[in-house]
């Protein structure tokens, strides 16, 4: 067994030589050599210890000997102003001098410790700053490759669109040509024939044939119009989805959220397009709907049909004395109010729908009138109010109401309302016996 030099560490030879052993089939000479190893292992061990209590000793003895000249120190320090005769107040003033020099030199200190942590921390801010600027001009510019690509990308979808939109109306152009030419060649073998009830026949053929392909058009440019929606659709879903695939790397947020709004307006718009196209009414729908506002505004305009006729010249009629109106005011339907010949200063008013109308006459004249309504030359209704308040004379009272001179003409008239129940085409003429060259009246008429 070979010993190891005295410079090693036994432990490192005692490792080294379990390590290096290979022949284990002589177990007894390997373990003596290794309890030899151990055995030096332990002895340098304890000298070790030996070595480090004695030095521990040692420190315990040069701290209880530097405590004991910490505690006798005071002493020291008095006996030596004794033996000075140093004065209390100056060892007092000369203690707050010194702790105030030292207080400024600790400030000094920390204030020079901060500022280069200052400067360390701006210099490696503006590090990261430049850095971080860099970073972000790169991602900057990859944005703008990667939208510039996305616009061209669109550009080119779009014109394919429209080419594809174009292509289209020119198939259905041709179309519509082929249909009427073949359109005109069946006209001409229809006016061909001879037999009337054939020509008849065919006629109604060819209006049934006609509906027939009218329909069909619109169901086909209905179905293609929905095809061209559904497409543009997937074209807006994919670019959305596409530009959002894009747009995960750090970017512009203000400009990525305006062209995603963007986008997403846009798919709204074309999913409510879509949507209106799917619920469009067919032909029939319209024309029923188209019917039923005929009829209603046929019986709102029922209730609305008046006409307002003014005399304001004081013609009549020199043999009949009937008034001959002067100005149609109003007349909300001429098929049912007929001023016959509308002329100026005709007479008769033809009410040609029968019902029931609201008669408003009135005239404007010194003294009450006796007018009478004359429905196809007959009397139907007299305004003759003669009574007057004999104790004033500046007054007079018609239908209760009590009717007062004014000095700035005739302000009130003298008039009457009245509900007639009129035949077809009822011919309504006044009469009056006002021989005031100033007087003036109306007839106003409303279909009830």
């Amino acid at each position: 067994m070979t010993t190891a030099p005295m410079e090693m560490d036994p432990l490192t030879v005692l490792r080294d030589s379990v390590q290096q052993a290979r022949d284990w089939r002589n177990i007894q000479q390997i373990v003596l050599a290794s309890f030899s190893r151990v055995v030096n292992v332990l002895v340098a061990q304890q000298s070790r210890i030996s070595e480090l209590e004695a030095a521990l000793c040692t420190l315990e003895a040069g701290q209880n000997e530097a405590f004991t000249t910490f505690l006798r120190a005071p002493q020291a320090v008095e006996a030596m102003r004794q033996s000075l005769g140093v004065d209390p107040q100056l060892c007092a003033s000369v203690g707050a001098s010194i702790a105030v020099d030292i207080a400024q030199s600790v400030r000094q200190t920390i204030e020079a410790e901060l500022k280069a942590h200052v400067l360390e921390c701006e210099r490696r801010w503006a590090e990261h700053d430049a850095d971080d600027r860099a970073l972000l001009k790169t991602q900057w510019q990859a944005w703008c490759d990667v939208h510039a690509a996305t616009e061209a990308a669109k550009e080119k979808e779009l014109a394919a669109l429209v080419s594809r939109v174009s292509k289209m109306q020119q198939q259905l152009d041709q179309r519509a040509a082929r249909l009427s030419q073949w359109q005109q060649g069946l006209t001409r073998q229809m006016l061909q024939r001879r037999d009337g009830v054939a020509i008849v026949d065919d006629r109604q053929q060819q209006e049934t044939l006609q509906s027939a392909i009218s329909n069909k058009a619109e169901l086909l440019s209905v179905d293609s119009l929905r095809r061209q929606l559904e497409d543009l659709v997937a074209v807006v879903e994919r670019l959305h989805s596409e530009c959002e695939a894009r747009h995960k790397a750090p970017a512009d947020n203000d400009q990525r959220a305006n062209q995603q709004a963007m986008l997403l307006k846009v798919a709204g718009d074309v999913r409510t397009l879509r949507s209106h196209v799917d619920v469009a009414p067919r032909r029939q729908e319209l024309d029923a709907i188209c019917e039923q506002l005929r009829e209603l505004r046929a019986t709102l305009r029922s209730e609305l049909f008046q006409a307002r006729f003014i005399w304001r010249e004081g013609r009549r009629c020199p043999t009949t004395r009937t008034v001959q109106w002067d100005v149609q005011a109003l007349n909300t339907h001429a098929d049912v109010f007929a001023w016959e010949g509308h002329e100026r200063h005709a007479e008769r008013v033809v009410t040609t729908i029968p019902g029931l109308y609201q008669l408003h006459v009135a005239f404007f004249s010194g003294h009450a009138p006796r007018v009478t309504v004359l429905v196809n030359g007959e009397p139907a209704l007299s305004l003759d109010d003669e009574s007057s308040s004999p104790s004033d004379p500046a007054a007079e009272s018609l239908a209760g109401v009590r009717r007062f001179r004014h000095s700035a003409g005739n302000l009130v008239g003298y008039g009457a309302s009245a509900f007639l129940a009129l035949p077809s085409r009822a011919a309504l003429t006044l009469t009056c016996d006002v021989d005031d060259a100033t007087a003036q009246g109306f007839l106003h008429l409303r279909k009830m």
